[in-house]
């Protein structure tokens, strides 16, 4: 065996994944928690060459010091900053660290426009779990939508709102986007432009 991995995904990685990486000479455990503290990841990384992070855990400073064979880990998501704030403790180490943006892109996407739908359309209080039984509301082509990033998630955003025929989209990002611009007609601004003007008519 070319040695152990640790498997923290369980939404991403299944045993089709996990015989791969047999095939491949790798052993894997796994750890079926979303939330493992550093004490868990501290223990259960021991003698672990390979990291799978898919839960919401937090690789920090005192859990990369105690690894003594890892020399991978790898995010299944994006923002993987975010998860891994030992990342520069990692890269003395010579721990490679990857992610997989785009992965989840359209999922995120997709929840994101049910949410902004269900707002505008106050779905909550007119439907079962409300009170009310008629109220008059607006729809998408009557809106400026305000979109924050212009990565992956952003773009598709753009594309679906554009699709349903938003009065307009507006975006920051840290770069602009012409091509996103060419295509959906979205426009760049300040932050501050772009919370002053969503949502409104």
């Amino acid at each position: 065996m070319k040695g152990k991995i640790l498997i923290t995904d369980s939404l991403f990685i299944f045993p089709e994944h996990e015989k791969q990486l047999l095939d491949a000479g790798y052993e894997c455990e796994r750890l079926d928690t979303p939330t493992a503290t550093e004490e868990q990841l501290i223990e259960n990384l021991k003698g672990k060459v390979g990291y799978i992070l898919g839960g919401i855990e937090k690789v920090t400073d005192a859990v990369i010091e105690s690894t003594d064979e890892l020399k991978a880990i790898i995010f299944t998501g994006a923002d993987w900053l975010n998860f891994i704030p030992g990342h520069e403790l990692a890269t003395k180490k010579g721990i490679a660290i990857a992610n997989t943006p785009g992965a989840n892109a359209y999922a995120v996407a997709e929840y994101t426009l049910t949410l902004i739908l269900a707002m505008i359309r106050n779905i909550l209080e007119l439907g079962c779990t409300g009170d009310k039984k008629f109220e008059t509301t607006r729809s998408l082509n009557q809106l400026t939508v305000g979109i924050i990033g212009m990565g992956n998630i952003g773009s598709l955003m753009a594309r679906h709102l554009h699709s349903l025929g938003a009065k307009e989209i507006i975006y920051y990002s840290r770069q602009q986007k012409p091509e996103i611009e060419k295509e959906t007609g979205a426009r760049f601004v300040s932050m501050d432009e772009l919370l002053a003007q969503s949502a409104k008519k």
